[in-house]
Parts: structure tokens; C-alpha cells; sequence
């Protein structure tokens, strides 16, 4: 059980969990004790052990070195409203499938099909794969020798000083046709990017005419999970949600313009019951 300095309560270590493993990556302060409420046993990882097998299998060093590295990256950039502080038990952002390389994870599928420990059609795996390749979700192992896919997402509360909410009602589509879609904007968050560097990439992309008058506050985070009729595996999605504000002067930016009374007859009525709220069209920056 570990102290917590600033609740003054204790969390409790469940079976399996890492307890310090920031230590094997950097310079590591422990914060708080660790005390056995009950017999048990634990495995001790010696970093001068861990440096003697790098020397002997470049294979395992190649991927413990991009795991190292990210570890490391979310160690260092773990500081509120963003995230909260890493400690002995918890370093924000850790999961062991946004750590390693998309090759591992390519071969664990590999390796699961051949197996039979998934059950994936020859088009359904080459889709995974492609997926995986591109960065656009992780796979995690189970303890029965299956995976799951997990994707892991971000999207923007964007909150205005009456308590509006800013929400994408729509988008057009190739022919400039208007597809109807209530939801926050988002986006997936790319293999390795910290949940704050794709609210950024959002905002920047998408969101141009906001950007200088937007404020970002803490995350919101849900974990949802259920099957993925596209690849036939179960899905963990990951969400993270940016709490934010707009900033005192100009809410919406000089390239946002309002768009009732400019758009069609047809999203006009698509959007009924909205108006006479405030509509922005805001230019695709591609």
C-alpha cells in the first residue's frame, strides 16, 4: 500500500501490477511507502540485469528501447491540468500498448491467428494490419492467449462563458452536401501521441479560427468496450476528453462565419430545432 502524501489515504496494488517502474527508465524519487498488508510475493526487475540482456539480444533491445523512450516521455510530461503526477504506482498514459512499436504488435497478431487464438478472416486480418501499420490502434495480449484492439480517442468539450457547449452538428461531404452529426469534435489518437499533442493536432487541423481563443483545462477519461463488426475483435476505446474554455474577446475567430440564412433549404431543415442558436461554418484547412 503506498502513501499518498497530498490525501494522506493509501492505493491499493492489485495481483500483477507494476509497483516503481519508473525506476527502470529515469531517475526516479519514490513518492510515499510500500507496505505488505498480507503475505505476499513480488518480482524485483535489477536494472543492471535488464542492461546484461540488451547486450545479448539486440531483438529485445530494439524493443525496449522505443518502450524506454515513450515510458520516459510520459514520465517527464506528466504535469496537471493535463494529466495528473506520476507516481510509484501510476504514470499517466503507461499502457503497455501505446508503449511498444506497431511491428510488435503486427507480429502478436501474427502469431494469434496462426494459433488460432483469434478468429479473424483473411480479409478482416489484412485490415487489422493495415491499421496497425498506420499508427490508428494498439493490440493488447489477454490471459488466455487472445487480443484485443485498442483505439484510443480524443475529442474537445469546448465550453462557452453562457455554458454552451460547442458541438459539430455536420459536416459536407465530397459533393459539399451537408452529413448530419451531433458529437464533440475529435479525433483518433495517433500510436504513441500524448492525449494533449492530438487535442493540439484537433484544434490546429480542424479548428484553426479557434485555437488563440481557446483555453485547455484537465482531461475527462471513459474506457469503453465492445466488439468491432469491421475486424471481428473485441475493442477497448480509450476516450479522453479536453475540458476547455473560450477566452474572454472574439468566441469563434475572424475565419468562422455564421452560416444561417447561407445555407440550403435542405440542411436548413436537417438542422431544424437548432437555430436560433449560434452556427459556425468553419473552412477545411487542408
Amino acid at each position: 500500500q503506498q502513501d499518498v502524501p497530498v490525501a494522506g489515504e493509501g492505493t491499493l496494488v492489485e495481483t500483477g501490477a507494476w509497483v516503481c517502474e519508473a525506476a527502470l527508465w529515469c531517475h526516479w524519487t519514490h513518492i510515499g511507502r510500500l507496505t505488505a498488508v498480507w503475505p505476499c510475493k513480488i518480482m524485483v526487475v535489477k536494472t543492471e540485469g535488464l542492461l546484461q540482456v540488451f547486450s545479448q539480444q539486440w531483438t529485445i533491445r530494439s524493443v525496449t528501447l522505443t518502450y524506454a523512450k515513450n515510458y520516459h516521455q510520459r514520465v517527464v510530461q506528466a504535469v496537471p491540468p493535463h494529466a495528473q503526477w506520476p507516481n510509484d504506482v501510476k504514470v499517466p498514459n503507461t499502457d503497455a500498448s501505446d508503449l511498444l512499436s506497431r511491428d510488435v504488435d503486427i507480429e502478436l497478431l501474427k502469431i494469434a491467428v496462426q494459433h488460432g487464438s483469434v478468429d479473424l478472416n483473411p480479409d478482416e486480418q489484412a485490415n487489422l494490419e493495415v491499421e496497425l501499420s498506420q499508427g490508428r490502434c494498439c493490440l493488447q495480449s489477454t490471459s488466455g492467449g487472445g487480443l484485443f484492439r485498442v483505439v484510443a480517442l480524443v475529442a474537445l468539450k469546448l465550453r462557452r462563458s453562457d455554458g454552451d457547449i460547442f458541438v459539430q452538428v455536420g459536416k459536407s461531404n465530397a459533393r459539399g452536401d451537408p452529413v448530419v452529426s451531433c458529437q464533440l469534435p475529435g479525433t483518433k489518437r495517433k500510436r504513441g501521441e500524448l492525449p494533449i499533442s492530438a487535442v493540439r493536432r484537433l484544434i490546429r487541423d480542424d479548428l484553426a479560427p479557434m485555437q488563440a481563443c481557446t483555453s485547455l483545462h484537465e482531461f475527462e477519461h471513459t474506457v469503453e468496450r465492445m466488439t468491432s463488426p469491421k475486424y471481428g475483435v473485441d475493442t477497448m476505446y480509450l476516450k479522453a476528453v479536453q475540458l476547455a474554455s473560450f477566452t474572454e474577446g472574439d468566441d469563434h475567430g475572424a475565419a468562422a462565419v455564421p452560416c444561417e440564412g447561407l445555407l440550403s433549404a435542405e440542411a436548413s431543415s436537417l438542422l431544424e430545432g437548432i437555430f436560433p442558436r449560434d452556427i459556425y461554418m468553419v473552412p477545411d484547412q487542408q
